[in-house]
């Protein structure tokens, strides 16, 4: 490894104490702000409805509905009616969104009108939810193909997300990255629960898409970068502890506000906390090197000891005296102001160098498509609650999170014990195996569905948080962020496909979620075996690191072959 990775032998002497204390905070509240992403299985939950006629009175539309005395599944039959002659159309001019204040709550029987030419006019069953997004803007009948869109705006901003956040954490540092996320997503998160038209809706959940992948991305590398490599495997793995605790209150908050516009002014408190954090987590030693700024990093690793109350031994003490002599960074050049021009050319020829790297180009090429599967099986799984149960989508939520919990916390030594490929290998092929089983399951054993479904939301909760923590390892110090951004880049997508899936294909055929998702694990599964173990392997900081990594892999593998085959070899020989 270059000389560079004698960061870590700094960092295992300074250990985990009050120097990381504000990561830490931040951390835990970082981890709490995706909530949004899956946030639409409640705040754009579907409502059952039924249609009317214009000016036609309840009894006039009991022979298409149900008896309107009767408030069960017959009475709300989801069910629009035939668009009448356009020549006889007497639908009120007035849009109903306009006159309707905001925040103001809907009644168990409350009609209105549309707009809609196949539904003029609407009640909505709010048994189990008071108002949603789908409920507010009428997205039935002719504007259901609008109703992926309030989830998918959010995963597309989390998608340049990984192009902004990872540029700007690279070229400007960790801590700026996290500071200019919090700048666009707070004001974006508390305008979604105000504003009354649904385009405005759908460009701010768009700003809080990427600004959560901003915050997100910066987080996990300075974490990782400042975490000495004893603890990192077990910082790594609780740090999706934080977001399943939150999703467990999200949904008891969600059973007693079940207003969408209550619910996102709540759950903008994870953004109001951040914000302040960020004044006080420290850059990035690594990132700090990496840029040229060497005198900067000594004194921050300086002034990580001190805080952590360790003497640093003389060899690195000698160290960080020769670290602030460094104003090259891995360029290898003086730092200074350089051109756009100049900068896309050093661009281009950086990016020909990782092209050329024969590991590199599996882990470009394998992880991205192997991150995008996952989180569609993740996500699809989530998201897959108002097909699974529309009773109690509650319970079902709040289940899930403490399935992800318990998965976490024992992945955690299991990860520590087997390594990374392992693990995500083996959770993700059970995942998908037993989420296609549940499509062979009789309705009426439904207590077995729950089982297969909460049993592989658990094993693909454990492959997911591992997958988090291994991806940034794979990359070198140089392009971390850019890295981890690319493959995350593909995970967004896995997200953004997720609700067409768990939607609009599940209206098509009754087959399409348990089909996709199942086989989305499966796949995964095979492809994390084409990447690179990081288990007890320092932090790469360059592309012959990586290298290194990979034939040091190649060549434990090849050992192992042999001692098994000497040992076979051996049995046969007494036999």
């Amino acid at each position: 490894m270059a000389e560079r990775d004698r960061i870590d032998d700094v960092l295992s002497v300074v250990g985990y104490g009050r120097w990381q204390i504000p990561i830490l905070m931040a951390t835990i509240v970082a981890n709490t702000i995706p909530l949004h992403y899956m946030a639409s299985s409640l705040l754009s939950a579907p409502m059952s409805f039924r249609c009317f006629a214009p000016g036609s009175s309840n009894s006039s539309n009991s022979s298409l509905i149900g008896e309107p005395d009767s408030l069960d599944t017959a009475w709300f039959n989801d069910k629009c009616l035939d668009p009448p002659d356009p020549a006889h159309l007497a639908i009120p001019a007035h849009s109903a969104h306009s006159a309707r204040p905001a925040l103001s709550a809907v009644g168990p029987l409350s009609r209105r009108a549309t707009g809609l030419p196949s539904c003029p006019e609407i009640e909505y069953d709010s048994s189990v939810y008071a108002l949603t997004v789908i409920s507010e803007f009428d997205l039935v009948c002719d504007r259901e193909h609008l109703r992926p869109f309030f989830q998918m705006v959010i995963t597309i901003g989390a998608i340049v997300g990984c192009f902004v956040g990872g540029s700007i954490g690279d070229s400007m540092g960790r801590k700026k990255a996290m500071q200019i996320g919090c700048l666009l997503g707070l004001p974006a998160c508390l305008a979604v629960a105000f504003v009354p038209w649904l385009p405005a809706v759908l460009a701010l959940r768009f700003v809080m898409g990427l600004s959560v992948r901003m915050i997100m991305l910066s987080t996990i590398n300075l974490t990782m970068e400042t975490c000495p490599p004893r603890y990192r495997t077990l910082i790594g793995m609780f740090m999706g502890l934080p977001y399943s605790a939150c999703v467990i209150l999200f949904a008891l908050v969600g059973y007693f506000i079940s207003h969408w516009r209550y619910l996102q002014l709540i759950w903008t408190l994870p953004y109001l906390i951040m914000a302040p954090i960020t004044l006080f987590v420290m850059e990035s030693p690594r990132w700090l090197v990496q840029s040229g700024s060497g005198k900067e990093a000594a004194a921050a690793l300086a002034e990580a000891a001190q805080k952590n109350r360790v003497q640093l031994p003389p060899h690195l003490a000698a160290y960080l005296e020769k670290m602030k002599e460094d104003t090259c960074g891995f360029s290898g050049g003086e730092k200074e102001n350089v051109s756009l021009k100049q900068l896309l050319a050093t661009s281009i020829t950086s990016s020909g160098e990782y092209l050329r790297s024969p590991a590199m180009l599996i882990i470009i090429f394998v992880a991205p498509l192997m991150y995008f599967l996952m989180c569609l099986l993740y996500n699809g799984i989530i998201l897959n609650v108002n097909n699974f149960t529309s009773t109690n989508p509650f319970q079902y939520i709040a289940m899930l999170s403490v399935f992800e919990i318990v998965s976490v916390l024992l992945a955690t030594p299991v990860n520590q014990m087997v390594g990374r490929r392992h693990v995500i290998g083996s959770t993700l092929l059970l995942a998908g195996l037993l989420f296609l089983a549940v499509m062979f399951v009789p309705d009426e054993i439904w207590y077995a569905k729950w089982v297969l479904v909460m049993i592989s939301f658990f094993l693909a909760g454990a492959g997911y948080q591992v997958t988090f923590m291994y991806v940034p390892e794979l990359f070198p110090t140089m392009v971390r962020t850019k890295g981890f951004a690319m493959v995350t880049l593909a995970g967004s997508l896995g997200q953004c496909v997720a609700p067409i899936v768990t939607d609009l294909l599940a209206q098509q055929a009754w087959w399409a979620v348990g089909v996709s998702l199942g086989c989305s694990g499966m796949i995964a599964s095979i492809l994390v075996s084409a990447l690179p173990e990081t288990k007890n392997i320092p932090l790469p900081e360059t592309i012959q690191d990586v290298e290194d990594r990979r034939n040091n892999n190649v060549k434990k593998r090849t050992e192992k072959r042999k001692k098994a085959l000497t040992v076979t070899d051996s049995q046969h020989s007494h036999v």
